[in-house]
């Protein structure tokens, strides 16, 4: 886990940015005891038990959760997103009885908004610099996008 997290490229466009060893000891330690009560999944390689990535579904509020994942950017565009995105979506609406799910990623991160839209998430807005960026690079804010799926448009693209 330390190799994808540590690697610059694959937080560069994240919420959090990049983050330090005790962030990810504390992240882990919470995440093994469901402290947060957030849904959080290791994501390998089948064949080879490879750790990738990892993923979320945020703990549910009037059943809508948000849905996240990061992937170690050796593997990005060889859907293993889309992969991860409907695994993350099934699960949502098919063991949590989710209604809605909702997923943002800063503006320029074409990679998470694509995948987005190939799981059938229909984007619902731009929010002008509402994201800090961490890495102190150009404009202190970025803009974020906003992508939702209803449960019902999960079921009717299941048929």
């Amino acid at each position: 886990m330390l190799e994808y997290a540590k690697n610059e490229e694959n937080f560069k466009l994240v919420r959090c940015g990049q983050i330090s060893d005790e962030q990810l000891i504390s992240f882990l330690e919470s995440a093994i005891a469901n402290a947060d009560g957030h849904n959080h999944f290791a994501c390998e390689i089948k064949f080879s038990q490879q750790l990738i990535g990892g993923c979320s579904l945020l703990q549910p509020s009037d059943r809508t959760s948000e849905m996240g994942w990061v992937i170690h950017s050796d593997f990005w565009g060889q859907g293993y997103g889309t992969e991860i995105g409907l695994a993350l979506l099934r699960h949502g609406f098919e063991s949590l009885s989710l209604h809605r799910i909702v997923a943002k990623c800063d503006s320029s991160n074409h990679g998470s908004y694509r995948i987005m839209e190939k799981l059938g998430m229909r984007r619902e807005g731009l929010f002008v610099e509402s994201r800090a960026n961490k890495d102190n690079s150009g404009s202190p804010f970025s803009d974020e996008l906003a992508y939702a799926i209803l449960e019902r448009e999960w079921r009717g693209m299941q048929n």
